[in-house]
């Protein structure tokens, strides 16, 4: 019995297919109350794909409101012609300067070309200031 190749080449690991390490993030100062606004977001280009390998996010109350309302530091992620998926948020509502809370994991997600990730948040209080932080780390690499 004769064993013989089809002659297809194995496809290398994804760290080998032209890997790019892709880092987004913003940390605000103390800002105001504010709908929801994105400080990065991040498509991925045609021909390849990202593995997220993490997430942080976190906020702090600097200042007292009066009165609080909701504040949420968050990453969303949309795929190609769909709607927004919230991937990880933190929620508060609490008013006490010096209140925080943050979350900060590992996931392996792989996004297609035409997907986006963004990281935002929002502070529905009326008066007072917030600190926040949304972060990524990935991998961009060929389809």
């Amino acid at each position: 019995m004769r064993i013989t190749s089809t002659g297809a080449a194995a496809r290398p690991e994804y760290y080998d297919r032209n890997p790019t390490q892709v880092d987004l993030g913003s940390t605000t100062g103390s800002v105001a109350p504010h709908i929801l606004t994105f400080r990065y977001n991040y498509t991925v280009p045609t021909g390849r794909k990202f593995l997220l390998g993490m997430w942080r996010v976190y906020w702090q109350r600097i200042t007292a409101a009066a009165p609080v309302g909701r504040t949420d530091s968050d990453v969303q992620i949309t795929p190609n012609g769909g709607s927004a998926i919230v991937n990880v948020d933190v929620i508060g509502l609490t008013n006490g300067v010096g209140d925080h809370d943050g979350a900060t994991g590992g996931q392996a997600t792989v996004l297609l070309a035409g997907d986006n990730i963004a990281g935002g948040d929002i502070d529905g209080s009326t008066g007072g200031g917030v600190v926040f932080t949304e972060a990524i780390q990935g991998t961009e690499f060929d389809a």
